[in-house]
C-alpha cells in the first residue's frame, strides 16, 4: 500500500505505511521485509529530495540483504543508491553502484532490475555527453520493459531516449517519446513520471520558441511536484517559470 501511495504522490501516506511494515517486520525478526520497508522510506526521502535521509536507509537495507544473501533486494539497493548518487552529482560512484546491479541482476536472471540498472547506467552516460552509449542502453532496457510489460520502465526509457533526441536537436522524435510516456504514466497513475514528462515537453517547446505551451505544461509539472513534496525540482521549475515569464 505504501508503494502505490508514493505512485500516486501521497508520500506522507507512503512513509507512514513503509513505517507500519518495518516495526512489524522487526517484531517478528523478518529481515529481507525489514531490508525492503528500510528501501521503500529511502526511495520516499530521494523523491522528497532529503538525500542523506535517503541514502542512509539504502545503505541500512543493502548491509541487510547482503548479510542473509538476498541477491535480488542487494541489487535493488545498489541501483537505489546510484539514483542518490546521480542526483548528488557523484557520476562515478552511480555508475559503479549500477553497475554492480546490473552484474547481480544478470547473474540471478532478474530482467526487470537488469532493464532498470541499463537505463540508469545510460542516464549517466548522457549526463557525461556520451549519447550514442546512452541511447543504446536506453533501447536494451526498453526493449526488455516491453517484453515484460513493466509499463512504469518503459515509460522512463522512452523519456530518457526523448532527451538524447533532445540534445541532438531532433526535437521532433524527443516530443513524440515524451507524449508516449506522459501517456502511459497517466495511465498507471504515476505522479513523479507525470511531472517529469511535463517539465520535459515544456523544455522542449521551449527551445522551439513555444513560450506559452511551454509555460503551461511547466505549470501543470510544478503542481504535481508541489504534491510530491519534491522541494529539489519545485525549485528548478519555479526559475524557469520565472525566466520564462520575462520573456
Amino acid at each position: 500500500m505504501g508503494i502505490i501511495y508514493q505512485i500516486q504522490g501521497k508520500l506522507k501516506e507512503a512513509l507512514e505505511h513503509h513505517q507500519k511494515a518495518l516495526k512489524i517486520h522487526r517484531k517478528i525478526a523478518n529481515k529481507e521485509g525489514e531490508a525492503g520497508d528500510l528501501g521503500n522510506m529511502g526511495n520516499v526521502y530521494r523523491i522528497q529530495g532529503k538525500l542523506k535521509e535517503a541514502l542512509q536507509h539504502c545503505q541500512q537495507a543493502l548491509k541487510i540483504d547482503r548479510e542473509i544473501g538476498h541477491k535480488k533486494g542487494e541489487a535493488n539497493q545498489l541501483g537505489n543508491m546510484g539514483n542518490v548518487y546521480r542526483i548528488q552529482g557523484k557520476l562515478k560512484e552511480a555508475l559503479q553502484h549500477y553497475q554492480q546491479a546490473l552484474d547481480i541482476d544478470r547473474e540471478i536472471g532478474h530482467k526487470k532490475g537488469e532493464a532498470n540498472q541499463l537505463g540508469n547506467m545510460g542516464i549517466i552516460y548522457q549526463i557525461q555527453g556520451k549519447l550514442k552509449e546512452a541511447h543504446e542502453h536506453y533501447q536494451k532496457a526498453l526493449k526488455i520493459h516491453r517484453e515484460s510489460g513493466y509499463k512504469e520502465g518503459e515509460a522512463g526509457d522512452l523519456v530518457n531516449m526523448g532527451t538524447v533526441y533532445r540534445k541532438q536537436g531532433k526535437l521532433k522524435e524527443a516530443l513524440k517519446h515524451y507524449q508516449q510516456a506522459l501517456d502511459i504514466d497517466r495511465e498507471s497513475g504515476y505522479k513523479e513520471g507525470e511531472a517529469h514528462d511535463l517539465g520535459n515537453m515544456g523544455t522542449v517547446y521551449q527551445i522551439q520558441g513555444k513560450l506559452k505551451e511551454a509555460l503551461n505544461k511547466l505549470k501543470e509539472s510544478l503542481e504535481i511536484f508541489k504534491t510530491l513534496e519534491d522541494s529539489t525540482n519545485i525549485k528548478k521549475i519555479i526559475k524557469i517559470i520565472k525566466d520564462l515569464g520575462e520573456k
